[in-house]
């Protein structure tokens, strides 16, 4: 290998230790204080003080002066009763731990790709994860997010059983993976579909527990932040393809995030996470744009941005490669003895 094939083959390494350094960076900076992060926390430190996790929900978003009305403003509980174990002070470090996860499963999802390809999704990813985290450390599609990469590259293997379970566990962390665990029930073939039928009825069980619970916190006359995509909409499709507006974040992201489409449609009929990933991707960018919160891409993006690899045919093997490949001088040498057509 010559020294500037040597340096490409470097870039894979290059490119985990800028993510790593974007996320770890991220998580240092000071709070930015959101006021979901704020209800989170709050609901969280009452937990800790012995409050259950409803009722601490409840006096959380009373706090905020964001009374529920509606089932849809009491999160999931599954990600408060994970981190309720665990110091308040560690939990942002816990979400940099969840995002470097996230990471480096999108780089599992891009192994086969090249290393330029390994590179760009590992860097991007990095963005995507780490741009918000200082925000969203506590929000539910950053600890969901692993386990939908990890069922993508289930179902790419075939371990159907898994799949279903990953995504069970996404679902079960934040509701707006159900469309993937449906669309996936379709994908897998017919005679593998009852794990799926068995993650959808736990989910239905645990949403249905949610559904009951939630429902004996509400109050009457609610505060809820309304969905307000179409009255923001060009705020809204920018957080499709980028997390900040800063250029130096949006332009990287945004072409990146672009290439990954590109391989998803690339990979369309070969791969089935990269149909799960395009047909969620559709869904929850209709989500988004009807929903306008700018977070919700992190649902969708970073694992659009593992597919950036595949956006490219890959490099055909060079001459001074098939020179250097086992067994190529034993079979010049018999190309010289028997020579074609003798």
């Amino acid at each position: 290998m010559d020294e500037r094939g040597s340096i490409t083959a470097r870039l894979p390494v290059v490119g985990a230790v800028v993510a790593a350094a974007i996320v770890v960076v991220n998580t240092a900076a000071p709070l930015m204080g959101a006021t979901d992060e704020r209800i989170f926390r709050d609901a969280l430190v009452r937990m800790h003080a012995g409050a259950g996790y409803y009722p601490a929900m409840r006096a959380a978003l009373a706090g905020q002066d964001a009374t529920a009305s509606q089932v849809r403003s009491i999160r999931l509980p599954t990600e408060f009763l994970l981190l309720r174990p665990f110091p308040v002070s560690s939990y942002r470090w816990l979400g940099a731990l969840v995002a470097l996860t996230a990471v480096a499963l999108c780089w599992r999802l891009a192994r086969e790709s090249s290393p330029v390809g390994q590179f760009f999704v590992l860097v991007g990813a990095g963005l995507w994860m780490g741009s918000l985290l200082p925000a969203v450390y506590l929000y539910a599609e950053i600890w969901a997010l692993p386990f939908f990469l990890a069922a993508l590259l289930a179902m790419r293997h075939e371990r159907w059983a898994w799949a279903a379970a990953a995504l069970a566990a996404a679902v079960c962390l934040r509701e707006l993976y159900l469309p993937a665990l449906v669309i996936a029930f379709f994908l897998a073939p017919r005679g593998q579909r009852r794990p799926f039928v068995l993650a959808l009825a736990a989910v239905a069980v645990v949403g249905g527990a949610h559904y009951v619970l939630a429902t004996d916190q509400l109050v009457t006359n609610g505060q809820e932040a309304p969905f307000n995509g179409f009255t923001d909409l060009a705020a809204t499709v920018r957080a499709i393809f980028s997390p900040k507006q800063a250029i130096q974040i949006t332009i990287p992201t945004a072409l990146i995030t672009v290439m990954g489409a590109i391989g998803v449609a690339r990979t369309w009929t070969s791969d089935r996470a990269a149909r799960l990933t395009g047909a969620t991707t559709v869904v929850l960018i209709g989500a988004t744009v009807f929903g306008g919160r700018v977070y919700w891409p992190l649902l969708f993006a970073p694992a659009l941005v593992s597919f950036a690899g595949a956006a490219f045919p890959p490099r055909p093997p060079r001459a001074t490669d098939l020179d250097e490949t086992p067994g190529s001088r034993e079979v010049a040498a018999t190309a010289d003895v028997h020579p074609v057509g003798a």
